[in-house]
Order: structure tokens, then C-alpha cells, then sequence
């Protein structure tokens, strides 16, 4: 397990042959880390998968190969990006966990609405994202 969240786990699958589709020779399974999960997240998941399966089109993110569902289960492969995790770049930028966490005042969840963001902080975000 690469990541595991409360709604999430990401595992790194090596697929030497590129069975997948992929071109590294790593993939990321996407699946959902309670074993039924609801309509929502399986929604969401779903929407992910379409909608990274339509920006992969223009080259400006990684590329979704796969989409399964099975027994109730549904799981996506994308392939795998080597580099800097957004929440490794806010920390060593921001020495917090995000930008959108630190806005909020941490574990509450919500941005306030009297938060104003830092237009240059912003800005590096975007372009650093656009980089990957």
C-alpha cells in the first residue's frame, strides 16, 4: 500500500510488460478502503476515472488505462507519475499539509470565507502543479 486514507487506497503495481496500457512499467490502483462502500464514493470514483481518462487526451495529466468493477468493487489504474506528491510540496513549502488545511485553520475542513489566499502563493502552486 502506497497510501491509505479514510476513503482511499492507493497501491503501486509493477507491470513490467505494461499489461495496463501504461509506459513506465508502474501503475497506480485506486480503490476504496471500505470493503462496501457507498454510492457516493463509488460515483466519485467513477467520475475520476472519466474524467482523467478525457484530460489524459490533452497531455496534462497522468494517463487512466483502466477501469474494473467487479463483485461490487471497483477499482482504477492510472499510470504512475514519479515526483513530488502535492502534500510533500506544501510541506516543504508551506510547513504545513496544505494550502486548502492551512486556509481552514487545520482540522476543521472548511475554508473560511473571510480567508484570503496569497495571490503569489497561489500562483507558484498552479504552476508547480502544471508542471507535473
Amino acid at each position: 500500500i502506497f497510501y491509505e486514507g479514510l476513503s482511499t487506497r492507493i497501491f503501486q503495481v509493477n507491470d513490467p510488460r505494461n499489461l495496463f496500457g501504461g509506459k513506465t512499467g508502474l501503475i497506480a490502483a485506486k480503490i476504496s478502503a471500505d470493503q462496501f462502500p457507498d454510492y457516493s464514493y463509488t460515483y466519485r470514483l467513477e467520475n475520476e476515472y472519466k474524467v482523467s481518462k478525457y484530460l489524459s487526451k490533452c497531455n496534462v495529466i497522468r494517463p487512466a488505462l483502466l477501469q474494473i468493477k467487479e463483485h461490487g468493487s471497483h477499482t482504477i489504474y492510472l499510470e504512475w507519475a514519479v515526483g513530488t506528491t502535492l502534500r510533500q510540496w506544501s510541506r516543504s513549502t508551506h510547513g504545513t499539509d496544505s494550502v486548502a488545511q492551512q486556509a481552514s485553520g487545520g482540522a476543521r475542513g472548511e475554508v473560511e470565507a473571510t480567508k484570503t489566499f496569497d495571490v503569489n502563493d497561489v500562483v507558484c502552486l498552479a504552476l508547480k502543479i502544471s508542471d507535473a
